[in-house]
């Protein structure tokens, strides 16, 4: 098999992937919500959509190549195979903090009832590592399939939807959980753990 056939079928499994472990999350965790219901309902939907046509666009670069060959972008195949194995880590880690979040994980802005403020796994040193994580994807995504209409989409959708949000929502964990989440803020890091 050839090396980047070979490399399409990894990212394919990358994509199909992400799509199983956001779907399995988002419909394993339904649980009700306490207060204000739907905070974030707007973003929520912009960043599904968003998404969808980040998804589309991924598996019609994996599909037919040809048919976005203008917009490649011409990367040895071993520094794509770099974007491969950054989406598999990713993956890996995007796995780590769903299991995380567990019940707790909603992809609107809500408290749960029985919320608790998550701290266990990569939580213990980063506060949104979903967020560093989606990123990672849309960084793999652009050296992997070396197709910067791929990669600047996904790398905006995230800058837009994420910038939106994550104000909002440390907010509301501030508010739900008060001292212990500003104590949790001053020993973690937003994205990245915090240097010490």
């Amino acid at each position: 098999m050839r090396s980047d056939a070979l490399l399409q079928i990894v990212l394919g499994a990358i994509l199909l992937s992400v799509i199983g472990i956001r779907l399995y999350y988002m419909r394993s965790m339904r649980l009700p919500s306490k207060g204000r219901q739907g905070r974030g309902v707007k973003v929520s939907l912009r960043f599904r959509l968003g998404m969808l046509c980040g998804f589309a666009l991924i598996a019609t670069a994996l599909v037919n190549p040809a048919w976005m060959s203008w917009s490649c972008l011409p990367l040895p195949l071993a520094l794509r195979w770099c974007g491969a194995v950054l989406g598999v880590l990713a993956v890996c880690l995007l796995f780590w903090v769903h299991h995380s979040l567990g019940k707790n994980f909603s992809p609107q802005l809500r408290i749960r009832q029985e919320h608790a403020l998550c701290t266990s796994g990569l939580y213990q040193w980063v506060r949104h590592p979903m967020y560093t994580i989606l990123f990672m994807l849309s960084i793999a995504w652009l050296v992997g399939l070396a197709n910067w209409l791929v990669g600047v989409f996904w790398l905006t959708i995230q800058t837009i939807v994420i910038g939106k949000r994550i104000d909002r929502e440390e907010a509301e964990l501030l508010e739900h959980f008060g001292d212990e989440y500003r104590a949790y803020m001053k020993r973690t890091g937003r994205f990245l753990p915090r240097l010490r």
